[in-house]
């Protein structure tokens, strides 16, 4: 009974290291769609999107026809919580892109990883999983490191683009709660299939209001690397939320700042200020403290 026992703990410790270790892979790939998204300059966002859940569409139609599941994952009684999983995903992505019409990429980008924040009050009202105190602590401690790397420029405030980094960062602790949610009953390939299906149709929807109709090879190009970062960004994210709690994915996401300034200093030669390093230690103590916080709450006895 006690090897028993004793097997299963360490199955949930390395199924939540796993966990963590994928939102962090996670967040450095949207974090590397965001970046590719500002060489895209002929195209309008919803074209942008559009060209990017399309590729996402494409991996998964192609991907679940070879492996011959494609007529076993569609299967679901949960259509509707599907919708708005992909409904608040898309609308999330679309918002960011949104807020970097007015904001620089570090801005927008921190702005739409508040939905740490709203996890910690949404979370007790959609899932039975409780938050800690430690924990809500511990986002609140990452929140101030992306404040810290934001650094807003100028000392400008601007309204518009604020806004709309805020609603995007609703948006995603929705669609990360829906995740969660799905996951009771749905596996990570079903999840995977009807957000690249929903998403993509929902994509198209912009493409009625607003067009340019002067795309470049490269607008192209960028955009379908935009694409494939963002395909691999919602799979190992969708990972990480079916192996741990919704709070410890969004306090992994502010690394997602970090990697924003380490490439931006690659790409564009921008060298961080003493924020970005202050940012930085907060983002990590937070990262780390979390992690292991919750690898507690699954001890291995040995």
């Amino acid at each position: 009974m006690f090897l028993h026992i004793h097997t299963e703990d360490i199955k949930k410790y390395y199924k939540r290291l796993f966990g963590i270790l994928s939102a962090v892979l996670s967040y450095f790939l949207f974090a590397l769609s965001n970046i590719l998204t500002k060489f895209v300059s002929n195209m309008t966002m919803g074209e942008v999107m559009c060209v990017r859940q399309f590729v996402i569409f494409i991996i998964a139609i192609v991907y679940f026809s070879i492996t011959k599941e494609i007529f076993e994952i569609y299967k679901t009684s949960r259509l509707s919580t599907h919708f708005w999983r992909g409904f608040y995903g898309y609308a999330n992505s679309y918002l960011t892109l949104v807020a970097m019409l007015f904001l620089p990429v570090a801005e927008s980008s921190s702005l739409s990883y508040t939905h740490g924040i709203f996890m910690v009050f949404l979370t007790p009202l959609f899932l039975k999983d409780k938050v800690s105190a430690m924990l809500a602590l511990y986002v609140l401690i990452g929140f101030v490191g992306v404040i810290f790397i934001a650094n807003p420029s100028n000392g400008a405030f601007n309204i518009k683009g604020c806004f709309w980094g805020l609603l995007a960062g609703l948006l995603m602790a929705f669609s990360v709660l829906y995740v969660k949610l799905l996951s009771s009953t749905e596996s990570i390939k079903t999840t995977l299939f009807y957000f690249a299906i929903i998403t993509f149709l929902l994509s198209l929807i912009p493409l009625l209001f607003e067009t340019s109709g002067s795309w470049s090879s490269s607008d192209i190009w960028y955009s379908i690397w935009v694409g494939l970062a963002g395909a691999a960004g919602q799979v190992f994210l969708t990972i990480s939320i079916f192996c741990v709690s919704p709070t410890t994915t969004a306090v992994i996401s502010y690394s997602s700042m970090i990697w924003t300034t380490v490439l931006g200093y690659l790409i564009w030669n921008e060298i961080p200020g003493i924020n970005f390093y202050i940012g930085s230690a907060l983002i990590i103590y937070a990262g780390i403290a979390s992690t292991i916080h919750k690898l507690k709450s699954s001890r291995i006895r040995v």
